[in-house]
């Protein structure tokens, strides 16, 4: 594969209305766009770091993408596809956003060379639909098929939850579960008084009820609760994975690739917690679809069987390209080659 070009294309996106989460609120989305062309195809990726959750900042990831892209133009021979991933996981230490945006594209041209879509590129033995979850919002309502929904907390009063729960539940009925993502925002004496009122309700996990890196007081939580506890911000790369499980700190894993870093992280994340029969969710950074798609083949490919956060597209004022529509709870993995992108609009282009 020769990389003829790479160009990175910046963007900010508002939401359609602002998203709580317990410590902040998003009014925007902001990233870069990855085109890479080769001398038959053109791949695609996505690189945009989440505040308050990933570990680097826009700079980190407009750094080293602007690093790989100095390779990119010195380097003019044929290089695998492994040699190209292999170059930009040394390049992008300090951002695995910028790793998994990078990545992408070049597993998108890969994958579009050989005539395969990007799921089936990486495994034989790929998923052709991947669940989603709902992420409820003012004027809810789920997709018929969705089993599970997700609910930001961020009101102080748990009360206030507690109501918001059991008027779903009953609203959805008794086989309807919700995962409640608490971003950090309780100590461990609340966690525990507020996980015992939620024994009796359909909770199918408590995502991050601590701060990340308070591991201990996760596993004491855990002895303390029947209720499932996920971790989300805690996971970071595959040693952050390794430091959760040695703790014995979580029951499901949480991944979002655009902050774990690149496919490889990914994969071995994932291997590690079927070795320690831990659950794994993949889910979007609420990012474009580009990033989406790219999320949805790595679930695709790993056969995650679990509902995973990929159904956010509707929170941005608009989008660069579409992703698949979702029937009966569920999204169809393309089967074009590489990610499947038909026409994409890029930032601050008339494409």
């Amino acid at each position: 594969m020769i990389i003829r070009s790479l160009n990175i294309f910046p963007y900010s996106i508002p939401f359609t209305t602002p998203l709580k989460t317990t410590s902040r609120t998003y009014n925007q989305r902001s990233g870069f766009i990855i085109r890479l062309q080769t001398d038959d195809d053109t791949g695609y990726g996505e690189a945009a770091p989440l505040p308050g959750i990933s570990l680097e900042s826009i700079d980190d990831c407009r750094n080293c993408l602007n690093e790989f892209s100095k390779e990119v133009d010195q380097n003019t021979t044929t290089n695998s596809c492994d040699k190209w991933l292999s170059f930009v996981k040394s390049i992008c230490q300090k951002s695995p956003a910028a790793q998994f945006g990078l990545e992408t594209a070049i597993l998108d041209a890969a994958s579009q060379q050989a005539g395969l879509s990007l799921a089936s590129y990486l495994s034989v033995n790929h998923a052709t639909t991947v669940p989603v979850n709902g992420l409820f919002h003012e004027g809810y309502s789920p997709m018929q098929g969705v089993t599970v929904t997700k609910i930001k907390v961020h009101h102080k009063d748990f009360s206030q939850t507690i109501r918001l729960v059991e008027q779903l539940s009953h609203q959805l009925g008794a086989d309807h579960k919700f995962r409640l993502d608490v971003n950090g925002g309780w100590n461990l004496s609340e966690a525990i008084q507020n996980c015992n009122q939620l024994e009796s309700l359909p909770i199918d996990y408590i995502e991050q009820p601590l701060p990340p890196d308070h591991l201990n007081e996760l596993a004491e939580l855990r002895k303390r609760t029947n209720i499932p506890i996920a971790v989300d911000e805690s996971l970071t790369s595959f040693e952050s994975a390794q430091r959760i499980v040695e703790q014995k700190a979580a029951d499901v894993f949480v991944i979002k690739p655009m902050i774990s870093g690149g496919f490889s992280e990914v994969n071995d994340i994932v291997l590690l917690a079927e070795k320690h029969h831990i659950r794994c969710v993949l889910t979007s950074s609420l990012e474009t679809a580009v990033g989406r798609l790219a999320t949805l083949h790595l679930a695709a490919a790993h056969q995650i069987t679990e509902p995973c956060g990929l159904d956010t597209g509707y929170l941005l004022s608009r989008n660069v390209t579409k992703f698949p529509q979702i029937m009966r709870g569920k999204v169809t993995v393309p089967d074009a080659p590489g990610l499947g992108i038909a026409h994409i609009t890029l930032p601050g282009t008339a494409e």
